[in-house]
Order: C-alpha cells, then structure tokens, then sequence
C-alpha cells in the first residue's frame, strides 16, 4: 500500500483528513529511512495538497483541513529539519495562505450580502468563534477585508426597522458597554473601513428626509463609536 501510494495519489480516494495525515507519515517513514520518498513523486504530493485545499469552500473547514496536517506531523514527530518534510511542510502553508486569501468567513460572508432578512444573524455570529478558533469575532476586525462601497451601500438599502438591530451589532461586537484595554489590538484593522463607510453614508444623508435622515442621523452615532473603539478607545462608549 506503501509503495502504491507513493507513485499514484489520487485526492479523490482520501476521506477529509486521511489524505493530510498519510502525508505526515510518508514524511514519519522518510525521516526514519523506513521507506524513502522518490523525488518524482514530490510533484504528486503537492498537486494532492493544491487539490484537496482547493475543494474546500469555508474557512472552518480550511482550518481543520490544515491543523490536521500538522496534528499529524506532530503525532508522528517527524522531523522538520529534513529537506523533503520541510519542502513539504512550507508549501502546504502557502497553499493554504493562497486558499485562506480566497475564502470569506462567515462574518464577512453576511456583511457583504447584508440585508433584512439576514441582519438578526449579527449578533449571534459576533459570539461564535473565528475560523482559525483563537477567539470570538468580536475580537476580530471583522472590516479589515470588507469593500467599505458595498457595505455602505447594503446599509443605504436596509429598512429603518433594520437600521436598529445593526446598530445593536455595533454596540454588542465593539462591546461599548465595557472597558476593553485590547481595544487598539482587536479593531484597529477596522479603521480605515468604518471612517470611508461614515463618509458615504454622511454624502447619502444629504438625499434622505424624515425618518429616513433621523434613522441613518442615529446609526451614524454607532458607527462614530465604533471608529472610537477601532482608533483605541478603551473606556466604555456612551451613544448620547
């Protein structure tokens, strides 16, 4: 089985994280010169790396897809020092640096589809952890990768019933209520976003009337907040 799977991989026949994980042990078996892997036979391995990256379509399961990887370079403590692994090891994270660039976690994937049938999905979202499980996306910069024109515009689409609940969002992820010393370190990649969303929506406000110019007048007050918090507020923030 050994020396077939050296000469043919075909990404089709590995279950999720089979694949990964037998890579890790040809790697185990070269490092320990059990069963040496053929220099032709590099080229496969990273076309089944590429493949099997390629065919995920969310950050989660990217994530998982990649620690796998690694579980199973530590689980049979190969040794990242030999040339093969290495190479080996360094292209799998390109390939998923280059796959991770692509995708669009799902905080990302709501605000740039924003609109009120998915707004109340927000907060809920804010809690759960980031694709890589480090930490809650509210204390991500959930902006960073955000086309501030198309999120400014879907918020320029919203109903007024909707422009509340988002601005209940903003409260909750920036969490305003409370002292955050981690301020600048969590948002300020979110800076630059949230300042070009406030100057569009500022622009638009001028075209609105009555309780259209009032609504999008009082989530501007949570966008400045949330500028506030990105730019290294600490404190707790008051929405007068």
């Amino acid at each position: 089985m050994i020396v077939f799977l050296t000469h043919k991989i075909n990404p089709k026949v590995f279950c999720p994280n089979f694949g990964v994980h037998f890579i890790a042990l040809l790697i185990f078996f070269d490092n320990n010169q059990i069963h040496t892997i053929p220099e032709d036979i590099i080229p496969t391995i990273k076309n089944y790396i590429i493949n099997r990256y390629k065919s995920i379509d969310n950050k989660e399961l990217l994530y998982q897809e990649h620690a796998a990887f690694y579980r199973g370079l530590k689980s049979y403590e190969c040794n990242s020092e030999n040339p093969i692994g290495a190479g080996v090891s360094n292209f799998v994270i390109e390939t998923f640096d280059k796959r991770n660039s692509e995708l669009k976690n799902k905080m990302e994937e709501i605000l740039l589809t924003l609109n009120d049938s998915n707004i109340e999905k927000l907060i809920e979202l804010s809690d759960e952890s980031s694709p890589d499980g480090m930490c809650k996306y509210k204390q991500t910069s959930i902006f960073k990768k955000i086309d501030a024109g198309v999120f400014a515009n879907n918020i320029l689409h919203l109903s007024n019933k909707s422009l509340y609940p988002l601005c209940m969002f903003i409260s909750h992820h920036y969490e305003f209520c409370s002292n955050i010393y981690s301020a600048h370190y969590n948002y300020n990649d979110d800076l630059i976003t949230l300042q070009q969303v406030n100057d569009i929506i500022e622009n638009e406000i001028q075209n609105r009337t009555c309780v259209d110019r009032y609504m999008l007048r009082y989530f501007l007050k949570y966008l400045s907040g949330a500028i506030k918090r990105a730019n290294g507020e600490n404190n707790q923030i008051k929405i007068d």
